[in-house]
């Protein structure tokens, strides 16, 4: 999650993430790997990244980008006037601690919407079954 995020960061069109693992010889991957954050309806960026909480942050037409760079944990509050939602755990965030080193992409959810009515039940099903609630 740490190097997606931070290519989300600093995405520009045109532009894509390589991943290789070097394993068994320069650049040998067997599998190309592919995972559920890649399928996270994001949106298109609305802003360059930005620093705040000794966190990078990056914002989305549905996601915030949020990377700890740092050797310590970091605790963030994020915006008070819409819910967050991590899009793999399903969690719905106003704060969270981002332990070192860590990326979260986190979908905006309207405040007050309720989530049968949101970008929640749209998500893909990209570990197991979700039905679009959150309880």
């Amino acid at each position: 999650m740490y190097a997606y995020c931070s290519f989300l960061l600093v995405k520009r069109p045109g532009y894509s993430l390589f991943y290789a693992s070097s394993d068994k010889g320069l650049y040998r991957n067997d599998k190309v790997p592919w995972y559920g954050e890649y399928d996270l309806p994001i949106g298109q960026p609305l802003s360059e990244r930005y620093l705040k909480d000794g966190c990078w942050f990056r914002d989305y037409t549905n996601a915030r980008i949020i990377v700890n760079p740092a050797e310590v944990s970091r605790k963030i509050a994020v915006d008070g006037s819409k819910q967050w939602l991590d899009g793999i755990s399903k969690e719905v965030f106003s704060e969270l601690t981002l332990p070192p080193k860590s990326g979260r992409i986190l979908l905006a959810i309207s405040s007050g919407a309720s989530t049968q009515n949101s970008n929640v039940e749209k998500l893909p099903d990209v570990y197991g079954e979700f039905d679009g609630s959150l309880g």
